[in-house]
């Protein structure tokens, strides 16, 4: 993600986010905090510079053929149903928002173990509502995302959660920019499900409420605070990289050993196949050497045990027929010389 940071490239390094949660990385017990922050950092700058603007992946022309659909048995994953399908980087950027802040209210533990939870714990209850909200919005979840906005009831609400008007633009324009379906249409096989036009209208009904009541908050605002959390209590906090380095540095260590296990292992395999191999060449030459000095010593016990070596019935047959055979020529023979003499 360094390097898409250094680029600006958010879109890209939000795709990284979402491979982290494609592979429930933020589900585990011992999730680090920095790729946490980072993967937080990258949604909100792609949200700042609007970057999952009109850059979603073009679809595919649909062919005026009638679609035949056959109900086959598959093994689906529940917690991933289409997931792996997603393309746009507007929906890549809401369900990350999803998971981060599913992790802030699941995986508290593993973050107030952090030394990053100084900073984080006076901002956590914002953060996790907030991230909510962009996720939602983001992934186009009109219907669960009017429910949380109207939670926000209050001015006060508005600027403990730091929503400031720059901050309601941007969800707004979010929320204007969702593919929408009318009212009255069916969802199709195989197709997300849209938000309706109605919904989409109350949802930005609401966020005009919430306009008219951040304009007096006087707190840094949302995106400030995910800033300040990021820099401040994780990247330039030393003993938050310091946990961090030391990790790295037992992981490789682990690594290494694992190597020269398997390395060990290996070597000592491949001596064993040598010892077996060469013991059998030997064996092998001196059974060659010691069949070469006794053959002619034994030559004559060899024919005759090949003579008197036990016979099939059918091959003691054949062999007496041929005996007979030349019995049968021999009197031939003789008969034939006995009547040239006479």
């Amino acid at each position: 993600m360094d390097s898409f940071f250094k680029k600006g490239q958010w879109n890209c390094a939000v795709a990284v986010a979402w491979e982290l949660c494609l592979q429930e990385y933020f589900a585990l017990e011992d999730f680090k905090p920095l790729v946490f922050a980072a993967s937080l950092l990258s949604c909100v700058k792609s949200i700042e510079n609007d970057s999952y603007v009109g850059v979603d992946t073009p679809e595919k022309a649909v062919d005026d053929k009638e679609i035949e659909y056959k109900f086959v048995p598959y093994i689906r994953n529940p917690n991933y149903d289409n997931f792996f399908d997603i393309k746009r980087p507007r929906l890549k950027t809401g369900y990350t928002l999803l998971h981060l802040s599913h992790a802030l209210n699941k995986r508290r533990p593993v973050l107030q173990a952090s030394p990053a939870w100084n900073n984080l714990s006076k901002c956590i209850d914002s953060l996790n509502l907030m991230t909510r909200v962009f996720g939602l919005a983001l992934s186009e979840q009109c219907d669960h995302l009017l429910r949380e906005l109207k939670e926000i009831k209050s001015p006060l609400v508005v600027q403990s959660l730091g929503i400031d008007p720059v901050v309601v633009e941007k969800l707004i324009k979010i929320v204007d920019t969702c593919k929408t379906r009318p009212d009255d249409s069916a969802l199709n096989r195989g197709e997300p499900e849209l938000p309706t036009i109605s919904s989409v209208k109350a949802v930005q009904n609401e966020l005009m409420r919430i306009q008219g009541e951040s304009s007096t908050l006087t707190s840094s605002n949302i995106f400030t605070v995910i800033e300040g959390f990021v820099y401040n209590g994780v990247i330039n906090n030393p003993d938050c990289m310091q946990k961090e380095i030391e990790a790295i540095q037992n992981l490789y260590a682990k690594f290494n050993e694992e190597r020269e296990k398997e390395y060990a292992e290996k070597m000592k395999a491949e001596t064993r196949q040598k010892i077996i191999k060469s013991a059998k060449e030997k064996l092998r030459e001196i059974l060659n050497e010691e069949e070469r000095v006794t053959y002619f010593q034994n030559i004559v016990k060899i024919n005759r045990g090949a003579w008197l070596a036990p016979r099939t019935r059918r091959e003691s047959q054949w062999s007496r027929l041929k005996e007979w055979r030349k019995e049968v020529s021999s009197i031939k023979e003789k008969q034939e010389k006995e009547e040239s003499s006479t």
